[in-house]
């Protein structure tokens, strides 16, 4: 049987639903997930016939394949580039807050632990 396209409204709706999903649970499974902060995430998503969402599978490490034979240059270079960034931002946040503590060790003359920075 042949699904109908969706009415442009239901499609849209329905996208902002597929980013909502997919944001909240990246969130999700950086937060509780076993693995750690993981950098790329892909999801696999079902329609059902009354056009509900449904999320199949999540995957830490996502295949490329399927981009890189669509044949578009921009999707492929941001599915290389975005974890590449997201690694640049994840270090930059650690280069702050190691300057945050260190700013916060050395206000505390009692509390000094200049061995612990020393190390890094």
């Amino acid at each position: 049987m042949k699904q109908k396209a969706l009415p442009p409204a239901k499609l849209t709706r329905l996208m902002r639903e597929l980013e909502q999903v997919s944001i909240e649970a990246a969130e999700y499974l950086d937060r509780f997930g076993t693995f750690g902060l993981l950098g790329e995430l892909s999801i696999d998503f079902a329609l059902d016939k009354e056009n509900r969402l449904w999320i199949i599978e999540a995957n830490g490490q996502p295949q490329k394949k399927i981009i890189t034979k669509l044949d578009d240059e921009d999707s492929t270079i941001k599915i290389y580039k975005t974890p590449l960034e997201y690694g640049y931002y994840l270090f930059q946040n650690s280069l702050n807050h190691i300057e945050q503590m260190e700013k916060w060790v050395r206000t505390r003359p009692t509390q000094r632990i200049d061995l612990l920075f020393s190390s890094l």
